[in-house]
């Protein structure tokens, strides 16, 4: 193989055209030269199978997990969501101002309760048969 390089240029299409339309028929009257390219060209398939091959092998020792995994489940996400919303609860009702607590109160003292209702003409009345007036029908409120 005394033209190595040139027949690597060739196989590898780092010749110019006018280069490789030289070779070309150089190739093709010299038997010889022939052979060393088809010899080469052997070599480098044979090279480019084994690297595949080897790819290959290399590859089918990488471990494949489901997914990416740091670590966290869900069962731990969730406790932790969960004792999050816990405290933050608790913290709400902690700290919670007072006045929002407190329920309105009726502002009805005991003598609003027992004055007379003044009867004007839109209040409606109840005739008592037995006493024969008029009586104003009074709000039921409960005293406290």
């Amino acid at each position: 193989m005394k033209n190595f390089e040139l027949i690597d240029d060739f196989l590898t299409n780092r010749l110019g055209a006018q280069e490789k339309v030289s070779f070309e028929q150089q190739m093709n009257s010299d038997p010889a030269l022939k052979a060393d390219v088809e010899l080469q060209k052997q070599i480098i398939e044979s090279v480019k199978k084994a690297r595949v091959a080897e790819l290959k092998a290399m590859l089918n020792k990488v471990p494949i997990s489901g997914g990416y995994t740091s670590g966290i489940t869900a069962a731990k996400l969730a406790a932790v969501v969960g004792t999050a919303a816990l405290v933050g609860t608790a913290l709400y009702f902690y700290l919670k101002p007072e006045e929002l607590e407190k329920k309105p109160e009726l502002s009805i003292t005991k003598n609003e309760i027992t004055t007379p209702v003044q009867q004007d003409e839109a209040a409606p009345v109840i005739e008592n048969k037995e006493i024969g007036k008029q009586t104003p029908i009074k709000p039921e409120v409960e005293v406290k």
